[in-house]
């Protein structure tokens, strides 16, 4: 019973009501009897209001508001940055969005689209191949000194090099114009090198024989190809060191066949010499005459003095007519070999001399026309079913697998004999006839060589009769693997599956995994804190520190439960019984 008055019990908050980041909060002070429970006394309190807090899921608030900092701001202007980027190439124009984005939320304030203009081709200063998207190969490429340019037109890049001295570089099969650039004395092609890759040419397609077009000073590189359609003219000093294919031409300066260096000449109709032609070889094809489309024959013209000199080279025609046509011309064959259907020779006053070991191989008739004069050396030959040299003639017999040649005036007939040695799969008759024989082979392997991902296989072989040699080549090895183990993707780093690669190549089987929110890398557990009187608690909680997750709820502080202990001098000290806060008062108005 509480009759005699009620027993204090200590001072506890009832009707709290949490404060939040939109109000205060407030609760009562409440004194109650230990004995009855009835309150002695209540004091109403305030909670302060809280600040935002935007540390929960998002970005959003967790005292109370669950907005953004945005939502209670605005969004902040970040600068301007490209997405979306399409590069241009040189096939197509390219584009990207011009985006603002808030530097709080990430989100888009404004987005622009802009183009990013085509690009022109640019060529890798080592391959030649334009590295602006295409991949094409640039047509050729302009050599001079140490510095390299490269064109997609290669009619472009021989007249750009045009009196310069550089070597024009054909990297790709290519047919031009040459009329078009050069189709007058004083637009000539000049003091140039034309050279072509491997396996490429580069042809002309000017038109008809009677369309002209010049160069003066110009070298065929070695092992080069060239076909010119039309009629070149050449003037000053010329040189083939590789292939070219001529349909007609025209001989005003100097042009040297360098066929001990590789040269080789096929010229399809009429071939006009007014300068000097130089054939320098080594025995193998270096002028091809083929048959005039008009006439029936290949004409080889000498104007206005014209010189022809075939050193240690090899002509092929089919009927070859050689004339003087205006003034005195000279042709010389020297240790040649002149191999056609029918030759005539002759024609106003041209000098013919066959030299050292020409031979001159004629599968019907020789007619030396009146007016004409050769002269030979011993140990030149001539082959032929009939000749009109000299008022003689020599005929072969029908069906004779032999050689006729001439010396000191002599036409001589023997069988073929061959060496005991063979050459490349072949046996060449030793009376420079031209005859071969040739190996049919029994072929022994000798070697081989395994294949892998990058190399395929080979097998050697060597034939056991003439020793001539071979390499084939096989299929393509397998991958070598290396395995790799799975990594599990986190919440802050991408993973990938388990897979394999080639240690020679680029075959992989790698596939990535995507960054796994839910699969935290440094999730760490916080035990429960309680709230003290000025300070605020949580209840246990996770907590990532790679990506920021959190669970983590604050407790609002308890506040401070007052005594008032007088000093008996009409002052009191107040402190707190649940923590060491204290003060003094200097007044009291409790006289106990």
């Amino acid at each position: 019973s509480c009759s005699n008055g009620h027993a204090a019990g200590e001072a506890k908050q009832e009707n709290v009501v949490n404060a939040t980041c939109e109000a205060a909060g407030s609760y009562n002070l409440v004194t109650r009897c230990t004995r009855c429970d009835s309150i002695i006394s209540s004091e109403a309190k305030v909670i302060e209001q809280l600040e935002h807090s935007y540390t929960g899921a998002n970005g959003v608030c967790v005292n109370g508001c669950e907005k953004t900092y945005c939502d209670n701001n605005g969004h902040t202007d970040g600068e301007a940055k490209q997405e979306d980027v399409v590069p241009a190439t040189c096939q197509a124009a390219g584009s990207y969005k011009l985006v603002v984005r808030c530097t709080v939320c990430n989100e888009i304030q404004s987005s622009e689209d802009k183009t990013i203009d085509q690009l022109d081709h640019e060529y890798d200063a080592e391959t030649g191949i334009c590295k602006n998207g295409c991949s094409a190969l640039a047509e050729a490429a302009v050599i001079l000194g140490e510095e390299t340019t490269y064109y997609t037109k290669a009619i472009d890049a021989l007249a750009a090099a045009s009196g310069t001295g550089a070597t024009v570089h054909i990297m790709k099969t290519v047919t031009v114009s040459m009329i078009s650039k050069f189709g007058t004395t004083d637009k000539a092609l000049k003091n140039v090198t034309i050279t072509t890759a491997e396996g490429v040419s580069l042809k002309d397609n000017s038109g008809a024989a009677s369309d002209n077009w010049y160069m003066r000073d110009v070298t065929i590189g070695a092992n080069a190809s060239v076909f010119f359609d039309a009629c070149p003219y050449f003037y000053g000093d010329n040189h083939i060191y590789g292939n070219a294919d001529i349909y007609v031409t025209r001989i005003n300066g100097t042009l040297t066949i360098h066929g001990d260096e590789g040269g080789y000449v096929d010229i399809e109709r009429n071939l006009w010499v007014a300068g000097t032609l130089n054939v320098i070889g080594n025995g193998s094809n270096n002028v091809v005459l083929k048959a005039n489309t008009h006439e029936g024959s290949y004409s080889l013209y000498g104007n206005d003095g014209g010189v022809v000199r075939i050193e240690n080279a090899k002509v092929i025609c089919d009927d070859l007519n050689m004339y003087t046509q205006v003034g005195k011309s000279t042709f010389t064959f020297n240790n040649a070999n002149v191999v056609c259907e029918e030759i005539t020779i002759g024609k106003d006053k041209g000098t013919f001399t066959v030299e050292g070991t020409t031979s001159i191989t004629v599968s019907t008739a020789i007619t030396i026309a009146d007016g004409a004069s050769i002269t030979m050396s011993a140990d030149s030959t001539i082959t032929a079913a009939t000749a009109d040299l000299q008022n003689s003639k020599i005929v072969v017999a029908e069906g004779f697998d032999g050689c006729v040649y001439y010396a000191d005036g002599v036409y001589s007939v023997s069988e073929h004999t061959y060496p005991d040695s063979w050459t490349e799969g072949k046996k060449v008759c030793t009376n420079n006839c031209g005859a071969t024989t040739t190996c049919t082979h029994d072929w022994k392997v000798t070697g081989t060589t395994a294949g892998d991902c990058q190399t395929p296989s080979t097998t050697s072989y060597e034939c056991s009769v003439c020793h001539k040699t071979k390499t084939e080549t096989g299929a393509m090895g397998s991958h070598s693997l290396i395995q790799v183990g799975e990594k599990k993707a986190t919440c802050t780093e991408k993973g990938h599956k388990a897979y394999e690669y080639c240690s020679k190549c680029d075959y992989t089987t790698y596939e990535e995994l995507p960054v796994n929110k839910d699969n935290h890398a440094n999730l760490q557990h916080v035990e429960a804190k309680a709230p003290t009187c000025d300070a605020i608690g949580w209840e246990a909680y996770d907590h990532c520190s790679a990506c920021g997750y959190t669970t983590k709820v604050p407790i609002a502080p308890n506040g401070h439960s007052y005594i008032y202990t007088s000093n008996g001098d009409k002052t009191h000290t107040v402190t707190c019984k649940n923590c060491t806060y204290t003060d003094s008062y200097e007044t009291c108005t409790d006289e106990n």
